[in-house]
């Protein structure tokens, strides 16, 4: 499989710490807040199992628990780990060029009268001190449970990001306030 998804890599990367049935692939995705940084939705996990099963890259096995219920459990092949450390070592090395949708909003901008245009982009601000503050905390949750530090960088990368994004704004609202001043 030389096209891994990422939330393929996600699921491999789970399964790389123990042997996982899929309710419990689920619950650690929650716990560790996956969903931020990963496609991982309920109904994904099973279908990506079944997918990278038939691709060698995971191993089902079929388990009878104490109240006598067949369940399957998931760990991660030789192919599946060689998969995961390929795909990690392309992603960690090539910058991904990122489509946002508030570059069609702004380049189309003109559609809205001045002041409306910079009262969103003001809430836009907001919002992003909002998710600033939201990746601060879960920072410090993950800081306050001894979270090793190259996964507590998932929490701080996003914090620079919208830091800088932040920046953005603000010198989109200036040049916006001189442009309404000499227009």
């Amino acid at each position: 499989m030389n096209d891994l998804l990422m939330s393929e890599a996600a699921l491999l990367g789970l399964l790389t710490e123990e042997t996982m049935h899929p309710y419990q692939i689920e619950k650690v995705v929650r716990e560790r807040c996956m969903r931020e940084w990963t496609e991982l939705s309920q109904a994904a996990i099973y279908k990506l199992l079944n997918r990278m099963e038939k691709a060698g890259l995971v191993k089902k096995d079929r388990t009878v628990t104490k109240e006598n219920r067949i369940r399957n459990t998931y760990s991660i092949t030789k192919a599946g780990r060689a998969a995961l450390k390929q795909k990690v070592e392309v992603v960690l090395s090539e910058p991904e060029h990122i489509r946002w949708r508030l570059d069609v909003a702004i380049y189309y901008s003109n559609s809205l009268t001045p002041k409306k245009r910079n009262d969103c982009l003001r809430t836009y601000r907001q919002n992003l001190e909002k998710r600033i503050n939201y990746f601060k905390e879960t920072y410090d949750y993950m800081d306050s449970i001894e979270c090793s530090e190259h996964r507590k960088e998932i929490a701080l990368r996003p914090v620079y990001l919208l830091e800088a994004e932040v920046k953005w704004v603000d010198a989109v609202l200036k040049k916006w306030r001189k442009e309404g001043e000499h227009g």
